[in-house]
């Protein structure tokens, strides 16, 4: 049977690293997004999305943190917005390079 003090420790260091993971992850649609409007790069649509992306993934980040059932809900709105805009971009980029 295993440790429960280890396997708290790893539970807590995996959770803090989920944070890390989805500043990340904002800090990229964020900077997509700044890119996007002073560029004219991609679609603008594809620019606020990334910019709502940023904020909503910051905000979940912090669910891990605080283990508040209200934070966990916009987590479940931010991953399947990520993925619809990684979707999109791709798509986007894809257009263009072929």
């Amino acid at each position: 049977m295993a440790n429960p003090a280890a396997t708290r420790m790893l539970f807590d260091l995996v959770n803090e690293s989920d944070t890390f993971k989805l500043l990340a992850l904002s800090l990229f649609s964020g900077s997509t997004a700044i890119l996007t409007f002073h560029t004219r790069a991609l679609p603008l649509w594809l620019g606020w999305l990334g910019a709502v992306l940023s904020v909503i993934l910051v905000v979940g980040g912090w669910s891990f943190v605080l283990n508040n059932s209200n934070i966990y809900a916009v987590l479940y709105v931010a991953l399947p917005l990520l993925l619809i805009w990684v979707a999109a971009l791709s798509v986007v980029l894809m257009r263009r390079v072929a």
